[in-house]
């Protein structure tokens, strides 16, 4: 299961309108201290950077848990605006950047989050 005591510590992203607060888009984004559950295997690079002296954990998730189906991963409720979607990818660099994160993984997503 997905849990804070599992290594998936929930981080989800939240797009709000400035003005009424009314959400306009949600990201499903997980710091991880550990590569379980995601069904891609980037051990390697995890050995690669302790290897040359640098943490590969924590990194940042942003993935549907313990599924490998493709889908969207930018959630963008219809009529949003203009720019919602880059605002959240924007958000998930910041989020990597507050975490001291290695490296921000987008995982299965649809053509459009790519």
């Amino acid at each position: 299961s997905v849990a804070r005591e599992r290594g998936w510590l929930p981080t989800h992203l939240v797009a709000r309108d400035k003005g009424t607060g009314e959400v306009q888009g949600v990201a499903p984004m997980y710091l991880k201290g550990h590569s379980r559950g995601e069904y891609v295997f980037d051990q390697g690079w995890a050995r690669f950077y302790e290897e040359n002296g640098k943490q590969y954990y924590p990194k940042l998730q942003c993935a549907v848990p313990m599924t490998p189906v493709q889908g969207p991963r930018l959630l963008v409720r219809e009529g949003a605006p203009e720019g919602t979607r880059r605002e959240l990818a924007r958000g998930m660099t910041w989020l990597c950047d507050q975490y001291d994160a290695s490296s921000l993984h987008v995982t299965f997503c649809s053509q459009s989050d790519a």
